[in-house]
């Protein structure tokens, strides 16, 4: 439950030296050196905006890691576009080859996609 915020690919601020931050599809971390940090060194370092097709990607690959899988319904409410649309045929694949499943609106790994869950995720953010 820790981590849950990061696989439902939710925002969050890193506080700490060396902490990563995920705000508004940017990424960033502050800097590694306890003493910088100390002395007020807060800017962002290794500042990486997220675009939309990567966004989406990172999306289905961290809600993968879930046993519930993705909702269908929440990527379409989150990018205003629907799943299959943006990665047409590949879940059809996925799901031919016993990968993936879909129940209802959510799309969830099978225990066969676990232990292939590498191959899954390439096809997804490539």
């Amino acid at each position: 439950r820790h981590n849950l915020n990061y696989w439902q690919y939710g925002e969050y601020l890193g506080l700490g030296s060396g902490a990563v931050s995920f705000v508004d599809r940017k990424r960033w971390t502050t800097t590694r050196n306890v003493g910088r940090y100390l002395q007020g060194d807060f800017e962002p370092k290794d500042l990486d905006a997220i675009d939309q097709k990567t966004a989406m990607g990172e999306f289905c690959f961290m809600g993968l890691r879930t046993r519930d899988g993705i909702s269908t319904e929440e990527f379409a409410q989150r990018f205003k576009i629907p799943l299959k649309s943006v990665f047409p045929g590949i879940f059809e694949e996925l799901a031919r080859h016993e990968l993936v499943v879909q129940q209802g609106s959510r799309v969830e790994l099978t225990d066969r996609g676990i232990e292939l869950s590498n191959e899954v995720f390439r096809r997804l953010v490539g």
